[in-house]
């Protein structure tokens, strides 16, 4: 028997190997039965299954096999596929191209993902979401092929599509609401700031007035009626405000300790002109335990308020309200009764609702909007407490009971004695700046008599050319400023003092915002631009002279420091 030559023998071997290489599975009819068994089953497997199996060669360039369910998806049958590989492709619509190489089982450099999802259109022009997943097998031989399962996500995608749309819808929703809410915000910003503008001159002029000397009965009483009024009008741009913030949520507690015995009698100060008129007697009684109480100062006195009024209000004349506070163990109780016209049972459940009125028919005699007891309740909720009504019928009067936690009373013994340490204003040096010539012309003379050493400017401009060349000796004590002024307004102007004051290195200046910007965040800008206080328009001669008094009155009083 010949012997091949030594360069013939391995040849053979490796023709074979090639030649198993390069056919297709269903062409090897030699191999173990075990092997036959294998292809078998798994032919059955792919025929079976939804999705699209194939499995490629990427040595050789060509597609090796795919299931029956190729025509299904694609609209074309797999033997097609199998003689012209481009026809997957060219199914992928435009904007996905960029997704599958050419051929679709080909490496694709640029792209590492081994899922790719797309779009397909089927020969009967279905759009339809295909999801391939590319995986590598290798053979015993060590030959490496390519294969990959597509399945129809179209459903699964519509969700997803149609959940995105509508979370795009919510969100669109969503931005609309808050830039309604923001718009409403800034239209009733303006509202309260026109309301507030000629209340300022009427209010102010009337103390003018009742300080001019000697007036007629018929007089003062005229006086006593514009400041009642006024002041009802004020109160109701408030209650407006504060209703609006509470229902949007930006309503926030600045907590504090706080002396209660001055607060419950500064509220029954505010309410005792409208009681002397129908001559109701306010009786108070306070328990000496409770000192100091934590709290939001305004707010509690707002809730505190709101309760005096109503129970004026609906007392008739020659009645009595009285104001309790005591201590018990599980609650700091603020009790507020009168002798009016009480509460039908039917009205109790509704009677904190807002714009709830006892008597809402034409011919009702209390006026209002219905929101005082609303806004009392849900500024007692904000500092953890209740308010309970209680009345045992129509006639009988009516008790309401602001209930806060029994751990908001402080250990103090003692209310702390504010009063006592007033600085007098007499001599003080302040600079007023306002461009209304009624308000600055009308809190000048509050200042005046208060012996104050008093500069008006009706710009910024002019007050800071003042400031700046003012000498060690000239310095005011305070500066009142007004915010909306023309050409620059108080935000700038107080930013441009305390930059100033640090350049010069002088003293800095107690600076009192007087604005009829009165919301929170009013107040939070003009803090954080430099002022140390804010007061809020129309002009509570009072409150202005008291708030100089308390500020000047402490060295080291706290300065927020400019925005």
């Amino acid at each position: 028997m010949m012997t091949p030559p030594p360069d013939e023998e391995p040849r053979a071997p490796r023709r074979r190997a090639q030649a198993r290489k390069r056919a297709p599975p269903d062409s090897r009819r030699g191999g173990s039965a075990q092997q036959v068994l294998g292809e078998a089953q798994f032919r059955r497997f792919a025929e079976s299954s939804d999705d699209v199996l194939w499995l490629a060669d990427l040595d050789m360039g060509g597609l090796l096999y795919v299931s029956p369910r190729f025509a299904t998806f694609w609209g074309v049958d797999a033997d097609s596929l199998l003689q012209q590989p481009t026809l997957w492709n060219d199914a992928v619509i435009a904007e996905d191209a960029h997704v599958l190489p050419t051929p679709f089982f080909a490496d694709d450099p640029s792209r590492d993902e081994s899922v790719r999802e797309y779009r397909i259109r089927s020969a009967r022009g279905e759009l339809r979401w295909i999801r391939d997943r590319r995986f590598r097998l290798r053979d015993e031989d060590g030959t490496v092929r390519v294969g990959g399962i597509a399945e129809d996500v179209t459903e699964r995608k519509r969700r997803e599509i149609e959940t995105g749309e509508l979370l795009q819808r919510e969100r669109d929703a969503r931005a609309e609401a808050e830039a309604a809410t923001q718009a409403k915000d800034e239209f009733l910003a303006v509202v309260t700031h026109e309301l507030r503008s000629p209340l300022n001159a009427i209010r102010g002029w009337s103390h003018v007035l009742r300080h001019s000397g000697d007036l007629l009965a018929g007089q003062v009483k005229a006086l006593d009626a514009i400041d009642r009024n006024t002041q009802a009008q004020a109160h109701l741009v408030d209650d407006l405000l504060d209703s609006q913030r509470i229902l949007c949520g930006k309503l926030n507690l600045e907590l504090g300790r706080v002396p209660l015995p001055p607060l419950i009698e500064e509220a029954v100060e505010a309410v005792r002109p409208s009681a002397q008129v129908k001559r109701i007697r306010i009786d108070v009684t306070q328990d000496p335990v409770i000192a100091i109480v934590r709290a939001d100062p305004d707010r509690l006195r707002q809730a505190v308020l709101k309760l005096l009024s109503n129970a004026v209000k609906f007392t008739p004349e020659d009645g009595i309200v009285s104001v309790r506070t005591r201590l018990t163990p599980e609650a700091l109780a603020i009790e507020v009764r009168d002798t009016g016209v009480g509460l039908e049972f039917s009205q109790m459940p509704s009677v904190f609702d807002r714009f709830q009125q006892a008597d809402s028919s034409n011919s009702r005699r209390a006026q209002g909007l219905g929101l005082g007891l609303s806004l009392a309740r849900q500024l007692v909720e904000l500092h953890g407490g209740r308010i309970v009504a209680e009345s045992e019928g129509v006639g009988h009067g009516a008790k309401f009971t602001i209930e806060l936690p029994a751990d908001s009373v402080c250990d103090e013994q003692a209310a702390l004695h504010a009063a006592a340490d007033k600085v007098p204003l007499a001599g003080k040096r302040i600079v007023i700046v306002e461009d209304d010539e009624d308000g600055r012309e009308v809190l000048g003379l509050i200042l005046r008599r208060a012996q104050v050493e008093l500069h008006s400017f009706d710009r910024a401009a002019k007050a800071y050319d003042y400031l700046a060349h003012a000498s060690a000796d000239e310095q005011p004590d305070a500066l009142i400023s007004d915010i909306a002024m023309p050409d620059e307004d108080g935000y700038a102007f107080i930013r441009r003092v305390r930059k100033m004051e640090g350049e010069q290195h002088r003293p800095h200046v107690l600076a009192l915002a007087l604005t009829s910007f009165a919301r929170v965040e009013d107040r939070i800008r003009a803090l954080k631009a430099g002022f140390d206080e804010h007061v809020a328009k129309p002009i509570d001669p009072e409150r202005v002279l008291r708030t100089l008094v308390e500020a000047l009155g402490h060295p080291g009083h706290p300065h927020p420091a400019p925005a």
